[in-house]
């Protein structure tokens, strides 16, 4: 279950501000490109999102409840690194 209530896995999204220390607030930080887990997926009840920070490649586990909302294909653009 995420706090956006779609399918999030193979998505970029982007993270809340608030969860995240004062100096990783900015947007190219937050961005996050999900691979996996049961929060990724509307209906299960697990909340774990698995996948990759666009920003340095860093794997990294967050919990759905910390998504604010899907990036945008602008924002998507700017950030080559995103798997495909």
């Amino acid at each position: 279950m995420n706090s956006l209530g779609i399918n999030l896995q193979g998505k970029l999204v982007v993270l809340k501000a608030t969860k995240m220390l004062p100096r990783y607030a900015d947007l190219c930080y937050r961005l996050f490109y999900v691979t996996g887990g049961f929060g990724a997926s509307p209906i299960t009840r697990g909340t774990a999102l698995f996948g990759v920070h666009v920003s340095d490649g860093e794997v990294a586990r967050w919990d759905g409840n910390d998504v604010e909302r899907l990036a945008t294909s602008e924002e998507e653009a700017r950030s080559p690194s995103v798997p495909r």
